[in-house]
């Protein structure tokens, strides 16, 4: 019971500091927004958080990458709780592509399943308020450094300190549940969740970070750049036929990964 204790009052702990940290760097843009502002004070800084929202996720996630690499750098603890190792260069690509096929799984569940307006249009809502800013920070901030933040964070000291004290589907389950619980809106939460699961399930399998970052960066390429720039200008039988080959030959791949290591 004390350990569980411990490990409960370390991820509480990591996840005050993340929010506090989103807190403040949300509190020092709003307050920039407003100053000067004539009018609305409070619109103002509506407008200006929208507006600058790539930005803050940036900051933000640049911040929580540079924390966890110090501790993981300067404290055994850490580096005993997540695996950072390098794999061969094809291992990556393995990765992506089962990420991009997830992502067009995804995007065409999206598309075909009886969702309700009124969670759709949330959803929609969601993704616009999250892509505030230039294309260069929106893709720095969603591709590169929230993938990277999040693994360390959720499947690096969450799931790492979970590890240690619930068995293994436990820990998935748990960590998976705090991952998706983190993106808000309902339909963020149930594929995050699902996601959470693939990129743990990714992580054990090859023992490192490295492996579910890579996935995790092709997912939100894919998802937040790549098939949006085509609009509805993609045939659906095509997209069938890439997602299923690329997630057939990515998974046999992967599966068999430590039998040939």
């Amino acid at each position: 019971m004390k350990n569980y204790l411990k490990a409960l009052a370390k991820i509480f702990l990591v996840l005050l500091a993340y929010f506090i940290s989103q807190a403040l760097i949300m509190t020092l843009f709003a307050a920039i927004g407003g100053a000067g502002a004539e009018g609305d004070i409070q619109a103002a800084m509506n407008d200006f958080l929208a507006q600058k929202a790539s930005l803050i996720s940036l900051l933000n996630n640049l911040l929580v990458v540079a924390v966890i690499l110090v501790f993981y750098f300067k404290k055994q603890s850490v580096r005993a709780m997540m695996a950072i190792a390098p794999l061969p260069g094809g291992e990556y690509l393995w990765c992506a592509l089962c990420a991009a096929a997830s992502s067009i799984a995804v995007s065409l569940l999206l598309t075909l399943l009886p969702i309700p307006d009124h969670i759709m249009s949330s959803y929609n809502d969601s993704v616009a308020a999250s892509s505030g800013g230039t294309f260069a920070e929106h893709f720095i901030a969603a591709a590169v450094l929230a993938p990277i933040a999040e693994e360390l964070l959720f499947r690096g000291l969450i799931y790492g300190t979970l590890r240690r004290v619930l068995k293994w589907p436990a820990a998935i389950l748990v960590s998976c549940a705090i991952f998706g619980l983190m993106h808000g809106q309902l339909l963020w939460v149930i594929y995050a969740f699902l996601m959470g699961v693939a990129l743990t399930l990714i992580y054990d399998k090859y023992r490192t970070l490295l492996a579910s970052m890579a996935f995790h960066i092709a997912f939100n390429i894919t998802g937040s750049f790549i098939l949006p720039a085509f609009g509805d200008g993609l045939p659906m039988l095509p997209l069938l036929l890439v997602m299923c080959l690329g997630l057939w030959y990515s998974v046999r791949h992967i599966k068999v990964y430590n039998t040939k290591a």
